[in-house]
């Protein structure tokens, strides 16, 4: 029974799709960035999609060496990673969310 729960939470459809909708809105932030390197918050998207990781290394560290910004691809890259498994772990809840709504109401 538990091995199913692992292997379901490893195939999950909106985890997925969150995560396409996700790394597409990341990578037009960053197209628009490159599009305006160094004007005035030019990479305010990035730093939005991203805001999860910069927490949390603020929260570990208690410092802003994690900063993230558009020509910094140091931490620009472990957040987005980080913030791609975090958006299919909530798609992964919304969808076992959405079994149980439809057991529990049927």
């Amino acid at each position: 029974m538990e091995s199913t729960r692992k292997t379901s939470a490893l195939k999950s459809k909106t985890g997925f799709v969150l995560v396409i909708i996700y790394l597409c809105a990341i990578t037009a932030a960053w197209v628009d960035y490159r599009g305006h390197p160094n004007q005035f918050l030019s990479d305010i998207l990035l730093v939005l999609l991203t805001f999860p990781f910069s927490t949390a290394a603020h929260l570990l560290t208690g410092s802003s060496q994690f900063e993230v910004r558009g020509d910094n691809s140091a931490t620009l890259i472990p957040a987005i990673i980080l913030c791609t498994i975090l958006v299919y772990f909530i798609g992964v809840g919304l969808g076992r969310l959405t079994l149980w709504l439809r057991a529990r109401f049927k």
